[in-house]
């Protein structure tokens, strides 16, 4: 199955219905029918259902657990500040022992 979902309810049935997400995320079949009338997933669910559905070939648009889609590019503003160079000091030295 190659497949890219973008309804919480297609999710569901593709991973076999409301028991089979309720065993794979931990959460009761009253959670799972949520999903399916408000059209959003959990974030905390995100792995969980992304690794579910590559087990099956299948994919599903992260905007299904509140993700906005990524910039196509990004452009630095002028006034934001330049990354550290890859060799400077930690800010935090203990984070560096």
């Amino acid at each position: 199955m190659d497949k890219n979902f973008t309804t919480t309810g297609d999710v569901i049935d593709a991973l076999g219905g409301s028991d089979e997400v309720s065993r794979i995320t931990g959460r009761g079949n009253n959670s799972v029918s949520n999903w399916r009338v408000t059209g959003k997933f959990p974030t905390s669910s995100y792995f969980l259902f992304k690794n579910a559905l590559a087990a099956i070939g299948a994919t599903a648009d992260d905007a299904l657990w509140g993700f906005d889609k990524q910039p196509k590019s990004f452009k630095r503003r002028k006034d934001d500040a330049e990354p550290p160079p890859e060799n400077s000091p930690s800010p935090f030295p203990e984070a560096a022992q």
